[in-house]
């Protein structure tokens, strides 16, 4: 899930009565701006995540740039107030540190494979042990999660006989996660938050207040919105649940 703080909701449109979720009514959303919030997580027919996973935070650093050498004193030339002047001079030119951000949502596979696969792994394997059966992995094929060519991720994966189900690159009417992670936006724009670390405790918060109830209509869901999606020729979807 992407966060944007700044985010409002779409304004009130005219449409027919009973027209509200016809393909030809629905406007996609603008590109995201401003500040976000990356978070990840996980649902299942039985159990979702207890902890919601930030994420490309800890990638953040603060960078100095370079600046030119000291300078040396000139012994034959100089005396030692004009040199001391020039080390002063040196030291105010020293540039500012910088504030290096990862940009989106692109994470690298090696960060995404200790970060967050093992989060994914887990799940999978406790959801074996105690329901049985086969379990997949349902991603997008961003190329931290390794689909598309061999790598950590994938490495990890066979070592654990994790299974990605095939799906499209920019999925969010096919992944029902995406319908969760709209519940708790919703729930995020009737809030008034302060800070960074208010946000991230409001999205935590509303995760743990979906229910397994919530889940399990919008999995239900998926059969109808697959035949939509290839009838309408790969159009956005939007019905009364997401």
């Amino acid at each position: 899930m992407h966060v944007n703080p700044s985010s409002q909701a779409v304004g009130d449109i005219l449409r027919e009565e009973e027209t509200r979720y016809d393909d030809e009514n629905i406007i996609e959303r603008l590109p995201k701006e401003g500040s976000k919030f990356h978070v990840a997580g996980w649902v299942s027919w039985y159990a979702k995540c207890d902890k919601s996973e930030f994420y490309n935070d800890e990638e953040d650093e603060i960078e100095q740039p370079l600046m030119p050498p000291k300078p040396r004193r000139r012994l034959k030339t100089e005396t030692e107030a004009e040199y001391h002047q020039r080390v002063l001079d040196w030291e105010a030119q020293k540039p500012h540190q910088v504030e290096k951000r990862v940009a989106g949502n692109h994470i690298t596979q090696k960060y995404y494979t200790e970060r967050l696969l093992l989060v994914y792994i887990d799940a999978v394997q406790k959801l074996r042990y105690t329901y049985g059966g086969s379990w997949y992995l349902q991603e997008d094929e961003d190329p931290s999660h390794g689909m598309r060519k061999e790598g950590l991720a994938r490495q990890l994966k066979e070592l654990n006989w994790i299974e990605n189900l095939k799906h499209p690159v920019q999925p969010p009417d096919l992944n029902p996660i995406e319908a969760c992670w709209n519940i708790v936006k919703n729930r995020l724009r009737r809030r008034i938050l302060y800070g960074d670390e208010d946000m991230r405790a409001a999205i935590q918060e509303e995760w743990d207040k979906v229910t397994m109830q919530e889940i399990r209509a919008r999995i239900s869901n998926m059969p109808g919105r697959c035949e939509r999606l290839t009838k309408n020729g790969g159009k956005a979807i939007k019905t009364a649940l997401w």
